[in-house]
């Protein structure tokens, strides 16, 4: 009877362990915070930059799929095109174009909802729209305090504490078939 109260409670702690770690993995798994890794290139069309767009999650690199991503170009007069809204691709990338863009340099934008995240690349065009020096950039969003940036610590208190109640079981058990 000893010996079944001892398996018991034994199954018990690790099923709570157990949970414990369940719930900390989901709780820190992605948040409302991720990356834009933009590229951009001009189309064989005089006047349309081909914008490529990519969402990660900071934490893991887990693509976020599912957000709305706008894209809109700036000139160096501060005058902005419309924004635009890129076609979810699949696996965190999105896919656009902008419009009617004539020579000089623009400075794009690109901005995500769910996660959020802000972007930005440079792209110079001459008057014909051919590539000068065509360059990206990618900004990542704010940075997440260092508690949340990584759940490591929870797994291996809750894995240490599995390993104590087990140990601290089968004792119990071993002693007690020793005594008579």
């Amino acid at each position: 009877m000893r010996t079944l109260r001892a398996v018991a409670i034994t199954v018990a702690m690790t099923a709570l362990a157990l949970l414990a770690i369940g719930s900390a993995n989901d709780g820190g798994a992605h948040s409302d915070v991720g990356i834009l890794n933009i590229e951009a290139s001009p189309s064989d069309d005089d006047r349309t930059i081909e914008v490529n767009v990519t969402l990660k999650y900071p934490n893991d690199s887990d693509p976020a799929t599912g957000a709305n991503v706008t894209v809109f170009a700036t000139n160096t007069d501060d005058k902005s095109t419309a924004p635009t809204a890129l076609t979810d691709i699949g696996l965190g990338g999105h896919q656009g174009s902008l419009k009617d863009i004539t020579g000089g340099t623009r400075i794009f934008t690109a901005r995500a909802e769910n996660p959020e995240a802000i972007g930005t690349g440079t792209i110079a065009l001459t008057e014909q729209s051919k590539p000068i020096a065509p360059a990206t950039t990618a900004d990542p969003a704010p940075a997440r305090p260092p508690e949340e940036q990584d759940d490591t610590t929870v797994q291996t208190v809750a894995a240490v504490t599995i390993g104590l109640a087990l140990l601290a079981s089968a004792t119990i058990i071993i002693r007690r078939r020793r005594t008579p």
